[in-house]
């Protein structure tokens, strides 16, 4: 078989994930196998560039070497070729098992341009097709190569850890769902020695820790089989899996432990309860492993099925190569700019970043659609990434004639497009990103006015800010979730104008607290919410606010919203705590204590925390009298960083009494009397003459007038009592 394939070269991922690339497994003397590779760094047989055409490795091979087929491994996470649709032989596109969906746009593009897609389980089976994958097989790429692959394991009544779980990284933002299991894995240490770790050095220590674990714990999004599954098994260690994939090959209860939310525990600690049920689980698993999943093996599996697929279907039309200019140039487009982000920006599948090329071959590519089409997306996506290239070459002596161009692009399609969203979206982002805070504040607010009062023209396909991090936290995932969902029918359950606008107030939201506008910011930020309950930045920090602002209740509900959300975040969770401790709380405080303590110490990466928690103890004077000291160090410590946040917020917004009442009322919690007159004296020095006032401020003026006289005579009498105490004492003792 001959194959021309799209190879890594020196790429360090190539290295790093060793089985899931077919160059580390290619033998050159296989008289059945000939294999050429090109690609975009070196090592491989023909190098080319981002902007070369795929006629142009046609052209480099000899006229008697005609490939079966030109396949096109981990392509989600490589720059798809130019003009590959035009390929004059098969082409096949393997994606990896379980990001795809990321960025929809992207697959759709590499769909759209193979004959056949490999996927790696129900999920994809499933949308593949939706997506525009006319031909489409199930085959796991994952493998064990032989040297990593353990022939004697350790029994498990020998192995130090009852269950090992680990993850590249834990983020409630970007991977929730890891945040969720990591959270009940917490949970489950109460009983079991359970470890958790993500910083792994190496490869082989990572073999070590599964080779010391009786268990080892796998999740991936959309129920994905992930290569862990086989790590584990090819050292003996019981896979437990989360998804339904791993049934397709490994048989629940025999070989593998699949498990749900709803019974995790009772079914982990069932298999944890009967080591010798593991071991013979663990043979099992470790005897599959060795006769199907080894790489070498596995990569001839999937050349045998890609072989017998392609001869069975012969009449494959590739959508891509259908397309009109404009459409095509669109298309162009699209992947240099989302291959940039995907890959090519973080250099770990490409030796060589050259981020003016591949942006400015994506912004080519949209100018050349604005001259084949009059349609606006073809000038939003041009603005886009004409943005994006502005920031990565932050600093550039350029920038404010490129942003204006940018600026002309948008206002051109706002204005023969006055309902169309995207326009005004990016165009607020835009001033918003330069620091013209109060320009991208009224174009922000139109958009949400347009969008509330309608109609609106929303166009979903229009390119992503995938360059910006703050766009990605908020709408890359549901995005995409969303884009898929259009794809399918369900226009019902796509909510893809919400999420926008659910954005948009979260920037207003910023520009209003970067004003002094708190209340104002924690108004819009809770409509943010109301909207799209998943956006975890805006409950997060409508509790910050609500609390500063002195809202009790709804500060500790918003807590705990933000904290079902963000599990991991332990810096949340000490907020939270603080908020109990001060409103005095005890039972809940303590209960959130001892949660937060089994996160810290059962999480590896996350044990540097524990000091602070310890420091945190140390201050609630509550319950450190035993000491002899009465000083409340955690109480005083949280109403001094709200004052000290509330001072430059008032400083900024002066009209906003609230404030000024909001600085008042915490000085009193304080006992600091001086601190309220000084502070009242100082606000209305600050107004000067009292002869503008209108008379609603004049009016809020006599309230917080009337509030400090309760509070010095409150104190006033506090003070009596006290020394009449004192008084008591002293003639007591000379009595005496």
């Amino acid at each position: 078989m001959k194959i021309l394939l799209l190879g890594i070269g020196n790429a360090p991922v190539r290295f790093d994930s060793a089985s899931f690339f077919f160059e580390n497994l290619l033998d050159r003397k296989d008289e059945n196998l000939d294999v050429i590779t090109f690609g975009y760094n070196e090592g491989v047989d023909i190098r080319i560039g981002p902007e070369d055409d795929f006629e142009k490795v046609v052209n480099s091979l000899s006229p008697d070497w005609r490939p079966d087929c030109c396949i096109l491994q981990g392509i989600d996470y490589n720059l798809l070729p130019r003009g590959i649709e035009k390929s004059p032989f098969p082409v096949v596109a393997l994606p990896f098992p379980g990001d795809w969906d990321l960025d929809i746009i992207y697959t759709k593009a590499i769909a759209e341009a193979a004959d056949l897609v490999i996927g790696a389980g129900y999920f994809d089976e499933e949308n593949l097709p939706v997506i525009g994958a006319d031909n489409v097989e199930i085959f796991y790429l994952g493998s064990v190569r032989e040297k990593f692959f353990d022939p004697q394991p350790v029994k498990i009544r020998d192995r130090k850890y009852d269950l090992f779980y680990t993850a590249t990284w834990f983020s409630d933002i970007t991977h929730p769902e890891r945040s969720e299991w990591a959270e009940r894995l917490v949970k489950l240490s109460e009983k079991y020695n359970i470890l958790i770790e993500t910083r792994i050095k190496s490869y082989e220590e990572y073999l070590l820790l599964l080779r010391n674990s009786k268990m080892a714990f796998s999740h991936v999004r959309q129920g994905v089989f992930s290569n862990r599954v086989l790590e584990a098994a090819s050292q003996g260690t019981v896979p437990v899996v989360t998804g339904k994939d791993v049934q397709r090959y490994f048989e629940n209860g025999s070989e593998i432990v699949s498990v749900r939310a709803e019974d995790f525990f009772e079914c982990v600690e069932g298999y944890l309860k009967n080591e010798d049920l593991l071991q013979e689980m663990s043979d099992r698993v470790h005897k599959k492993v060795s006769g199907d999943f080894m790489s070498e093996s596995r990569f001839l599996s999937l050349l045998e099925l890609i072989d017998r697929n392609l001869k069975e279907k012969k009449n494959i039309k590739r959508r891509a190569a259908s397309l009109k200019k404009y459409e095509s140039c669109i298309r162009n487009g699209e992947i240099y700019f989302y291959a940039y982000f995907r890959t090519i920006n973080g250099g770990y599948f490409f030796t060589d970043k050259n981020t003016s090329l591949v942006l400015g071959l994506s912004i080519d590519e949209f100018r050349k659609a604005i001259k084949a089409g009059p349609a606006p997306r073809g000038r939003i996506n041009l603005a886009v990434a004409m943005s994006a290239l502005l920031f990565q070459q932050d600093g550039s002596r350029e920038t404010g004639k490129k942003a204006g161009e940018i600026i002309s692009l948008l206002e051109d399609v706002i204005a023969g497009n006055p309902s169309y969203v995207m326009a005004y979206f990016n165009l607020g982002l835009l001033y918003f990103r330069l620091g013209n805070h109060d320009i991208a504040l009224e174009i922000f607010l139109k958009l949400v006015k347009l969008m509330e009062d309608g109609p609106y023209e929303m166009d979903p396909w229009c390119l992503q800010n995938r360059d910006y991090e703050l766009f990605n936290h908020l709408l890359q995932k549901p995005l995409n979730e969303n884009l898929l969902s259009l794809m399918k029918g369900e226009k019902k359950s796509a909510d893809i104008a919400g999420l926008y606008h659910s954005a948009v107030l979260f920037f207003i939201a910023k520009i209003y607290e970067d004003r002094g506008d708190l209340y104002n910011a924690l108004d819009v930020l809770l409509r943010a919410h109301a909207l799209c309950p998943s956006n975890r930045l805006a409950v997060k920090r409508a509790a910050q606010l609500s609390a500063y602002l002195g809202s009790r209740q709804e500060s500790l509900a918003l807590y705990e919203k933000a904290i079902k959300l963000m599990p991991l975040d332990l810096g949340l969770r000490m907020e939270m705590l603080k908020s109990l401790y001060i409103y005095r709380k005890d039972k809940e405080m303590l209960r959130g204590v001892s949660e937060l303590k089994k996160i810290a110490s059962s999480i590896k990466s996350m044990r540097d925390r524990t000091g602070e928690l310890k420091t945190f103890m140390e201050s609630l004077g509550r319950f450190n009298q035993s000491s002899g000291c009465l000083h409340d160090r955690c109480t005083e410590g949280v109403l001094n960083e709200m004052i000290e946040g509330l001072y430059p917020c008032l400083k900024r917004n002066p009209h906003d009494i609230r404030l000024l009442f909001r600085i008042i009322e915490l000085w009193h919690e304080l006992g600091r009397v001086d601190k309220i007159i000084g502070t009242f004296g100082d606000y209305l020095a600050s107004l000067g003459s009292p002869e503008g006032f209108d008379e609603e401020t004049v009016s809020a003026l006599s309230d917080v007038h009337r509030y400090i006289r309760e509070s010095v005579e409150a104190r006033k009498t506090f003070f009596n009592e006290k020394l009449d105490v004192l008084n008591s004492f002293i003639h007591e003792r000379q009595e005496v």
